[in-house]
Parts: C-alpha cells; structure tokens; sequence
C-alpha cells in the first residue's frame, strides 16, 4: 500500500485502488506525484481513453475501475477549492 496515496485519501482505505497498485505501481506513483494538480486531470484521461488509434489493449475492469474512481474523487478535490 503506497502510504502517500493513502494519506491524500484522507485515510479513507475505501478508496484505496488496490487493483492498480497491485498490477500498476508506477502509475500509482505518478498519480501521487501529480495530486492536486490539473494535471492529474489530463493524465487520467490518457489513462482511460485510448489515444493510439485502437492499439491500446486496456486495463482489467479492476484497474480501471480503480483509475476512474481515482479521477472523480480527485476532480471532486479541485472543485471544492
């Protein structure tokens, strides 16, 4: 369990994708790193949308359904402040 995930979660291991850090690390650390940030917007985006003209095979169900509840929680942040 990636702590700092955590800790932007506020706590709330309810909301901890454990699929995605399970299979994807590196992507779980990249969303730490960008947290708060507009960024983060667009790269969940790129994360769920296929941008490589139908090459992309996708992720399991899990994992994006992990990486989509990650995004409206995150967008949920930045509209509040």
């Amino acid at each position: 369990m990636n702590e700092e995930l955590l800790q932007l979660l506020d706590g709330q291991v309810e909301r901890y994708p454990y699929a995605l850090d399970h299979q994807f690390p590196r992507i779980v650390n990249k969303i730490v790193t960008l947290w708060g940030e507009p960024e983060a917007e667009t790269y969940f985006s790129e994360l769920l949308m296929d941008s490589r003209g139908g090459t992309r095979l996708g992720f399991p169900p899990e994992v994006a359904s992990d990486i989509f509840n990650l995004s409206m929680y995150h967008a949920s942040l930045l509209n509040r402040t």
